[in-house]
């Protein structure tokens, strides 16, 4: 994996032996493996020629990236430029992907008890399809829905703590107190 490194965090790194970061866009420190415990041991540190760059050199508890894999540098180019080129169109997005799995399902014959996939199903009923994509938008309203009203409660329970301003006393349903 590769990071952004102040003086702060290679004193905590040299000082923890862990490989520690520093996020740019919080402006925190950040030690690899804090929150899944996949650690990077450092046994040492290297420069540079130019002193500008450094390499921790460790060994793992874990895996090194969020993938799952031990090294975030699992892919080579010259495979993706390859694969692109033996594919007329690659799939590069979750919607291609999908409406390459639903063209597959519509023009798959069945599985092996005969009964088709639930996707042709849906394909084949318009009834049926229609009712799915009704649940299916009630259940993201619903859930739109119940976020907003915690987000109202957790500002209304702030504001409470730190005293009403007087627009808001009608909603905590403190009317003119």
């Amino acid at each position: 994996m590769q990071g952004f490194a102040n003086k702060v965090a290679l004193l905590t790194t040299i000082s923890s032996r862990k490989a520690t970061f520093y996020r740019r866009s919080r402006s925190t420190l950040w030690t690899k493996g804090e929150t899944s415990l996949n650690f990077n041991n450092v046994s040492d540190i290297f420069l540079d020629c130019d002193r500008d760059s450094i390499i921790y050199l460790g060994k793992p508890d874990g895996p090194a990236c969020h993938t799952g894999s031990e090294t975030c540098y699992y892919t080579s180019i010259d495979a993706v430029i390859s694969s692109q080129a033996e594919e007329n169109k690659l799939a590069l997005t979750t919607l291609y992907a999908l409406e390459s799995t639903i063209n597959q399902r519509k023009e798959d014959s069945g599985s092996a008890n005969g009964k088709p996939s639930w996707t042709k199903r849906l394909l084949l009923d318009d009834k049926l399809l229609c009712s799915r994509i009704r649940k299916s938008c009630l259940n993201l309203w619903s859930s739109l829905a119940g976020r907003r009203l915690m987000n109202y409660v957790a500002r209304w329970r702030k504001m409470r703590r730190q005293g009403l301003p007087q627009r808001w006393h009608g909603f905590a349903g403190k009317e003119g107190s």
